[in-house]
This record gives structure tokens, C-alpha cells and sequence, in this order.
């Protein structure tokens, strides 16, 4: 009886350690992923687009205030390209196919943003610019796309059109883009990593780029000083400076972020979805992230009787 009831919790054990590594497998144990094995990475990280992959923007439609284009490049690939403004010195951008076919992500907004009407200012065949009330504008450059945001008549944040490129088959749906931030001093943000405050330098390939994929290495590592993701993805950057800007990818997918601290750039890249971008014109820091935690929400204090019972389980 005993041989049969050491045998059954020996089976137990055999059959809960598989399930384990299972398990970890799927979190990236005990051989964390990295850019090298990711071909949303390894692909694309030094991919530029050449003359004939990149997109040139048309102007297309004024409707409800917001700025419609059509976007294609001469290999014969086409997009839709939506601007729009919202209250609290912010814009939207919302960059896909026609057909509309790629996921949006649903249920993260705290609460869907006041929209802000634009007034086109000008129309010439190189470029739009349009403006909202609070001293906000747009300019957007049609050969090659590119989009200007200024606040106060200064510039702060650019969407580089050279930079995007979107994948679309069945097997892959990645897209990449490119985002400058004028004047800043530092880039921070991409929680969370074990890292400094101040976004690394990576666009000299010298270590991987900031990866954004929710992953628990448990009790196998833990390493200081690492582009690593960790337990949770925060996809967004504040350029801080004397006029602060940032930006939000309301993106849920596994992404490589690329930081060039010479040009105080970003270059993003995307395992799928929407480019559903925010723009965050600041123009000081605290308003800047005051701009992003409008989107997704306050922490709410917990309740007096809930403290120190609480495990991370």
C-alpha cells in the first residue's frame, strides 16, 4: 500500500513538473527570447525602406473635424491615414489597410477622448497644415510622409514616413514606424525595465532593443541593467526638454523598440495590430503624463482594510 501511494504521488510530481515547463516555455523559460530570434526584430531592425517602398500621402477627405489621406508607394502597397484632434493638446493617429482587416484593441482606454475639431489652414501640393484652438498644428508633407505636430508654434514631435513599413499576409502582420522628438534632452519611458530612468542607446546595435512583451522569469534570473521585457508593457516615451512631448501606441502586441539618443528618436516595431497612435504635446513633463494617464486611467487607492494582506500571487 505504501510502494502504490509513494508510486501515485511520484506520478503526480512527474505529471505537475512537465505541465511547469510547459508553462515556462510559454513565458520565455529558462531561454529568454531575444532580437536575433524574433523576426519582427531581426528582420526589420535595419530594414529601410528604399525609394520605391516608401510612402507618399494624398490628401483626401475633411470629415467631423478630422484629416483623411490616402497613403501608397510605388510597389503598389496602399494605406489609410487618419489625423484627428483630441482636447488637452493631444492628436490621434490611426495608420492600416483600407479593408480595415487588423485587430484593434478594445477596452484599454479608460474612456474614449474628447475629440477636437481641426481647421484645414492651408493646401498647397506638397503639404497640409491644419490647427486646433489651443495652439496645436499639424503639418503633413506628402512626398515622403511625414507629419510635424507643434505646440505654441514649435515643434516637438515628428512622425518620420521614411521609416514605416507594413507587412500584410497571412503569416505577418508587422509594421514598424519611426518617431523624432525635437529638443529633447532625454527619452524615458517603456516601463517596465530593469533599467535606468533614461532610455539607452541602442541604434548601434550594441545591445538588443527595448522589448515590450509581459514575461515572469520567476526564480531563473533576473538581470539588472537590461532591455529585457518583464511583467508588464507600457508602449510609451516622453522626450523631456525645455517643452516636453510623448507619444502612446494603444498597441497590445509584442514590439522591439529601437532608441537613437543622437537623434532623440524611437523606431518601433510591431507584431501586429492597428497603428493607433497618441500624440502628447505636453508642454511640460507633468502635462505630458497627465496627457497619457488621462487615456488609460488612474491607480485607485486601495481600501484601508486590504493593506498588508496583499501577496503577489
Amino acid at each position: 500500500m505504501l510502494r502504490y501511494a509513494l508510486a501515485v504521488v511520484a506520478g503526480l510530481f512527474l505529471a505537475s513538473t512537465v505541465t511547469v515547463v510547459v508553462a515556462d516555455r510559454n513565458l520565455d523559460i529558462p531561454f529568454p527570447f531575444n532580437c536575433s530570434t524574433k523576426t519582427v526584430c531581426s528582420g526589420l531592425r535595419i530594414k529601410l525602406p528604399n525609394e520605391n517602398e516608401e510612402y507618399n500621402a494624398v490628401y483626401d477627405d475633411y470629415v467631423d473635424g478630422a484629416l483623411y489621406f490616402n497613403v501608397s508607394n510605388k510597389v503598389g502597397n496602399n494605406l489609410t491615414l487618419l489625423i484627428g484632434g483630441l482636447e488637452n493638446n493631444r492628436f490621434r493617429i490611426i495608420i492600416e489597410e483600407p479593408d480595415h482587416h487588423r485587430y484593434k484593441l478594445q477596452y484599454s482606454l479608460e474612456k474614449e477622448p474628447t475629440n477636437v475639431s481641426l481647421t484645414v489652414n492651408a493646401i498647397s501640393e506638397f503639404y497640409v497644415i491644419a490647427s486646433d484652438k489651443f495652439k496645436n498644428k499639424v503639418i503633413v508633407h506628402y512626398n515622403p510622409l511625414s507629419i510635424e505636430f507643434y505646440h505654441d508654434d514649435a515643434l516637438a514631435t515628428v512622425l518620420e514616413g521614411n521609416r514605416i513599413i507594413f507587412q500584410n499576409t497571412e503569416e505577418d502582420q508587422d509594421f514598424t514606424f519611426g518617431v523624432r522628438f525635437v529638443g529633447a534632452e532625454r527619452l524615458i519611458g517603456l516601463h517596465e525595465h530593469v533599467d535606468d530612468l533614461s532610455l539607452r542607446h541602442t541604434a548601434d546595435y550594441s545591445i538588443d532593443p527595448y522589448r515590450l512583451r509581459n514575461t515572469d522569469f520567476g526564480m531563473v534570473k533576473y538581470d539588472l541593467n537590461t532591455t529585457e521585457s518583464m511583467y508588464g508593457s507600457v508602449p510609451v516615451i516622453y522626450g523631456f526638454g525645455a517643452n516636453t512631448s510623448g507619444i502612446f501606441l494603444h498597441n497590445a502586441a509584442e514590439m522591439f523598440i529601437d532608441i537613437d539618443n543622437n537623434r532623440k528618436s524611437a523606431y518601433f516595431m510591431v507584431n501586429g495590430g492597428t497603428l493607433d497612435l497618441f500624440v502628447l504635446l505636453g508642454p511640460s513633463l507633468k502635462e505630458t503624463v497627465r496627457q497619457y494617464v488621462d487615456l488609460t486611467g488612474k491607480p485607485h487607492l486601495p481600501q484601508l482594510w486590504a493593506l498588508g494582506y496583499h501577496q503577489c500571487r
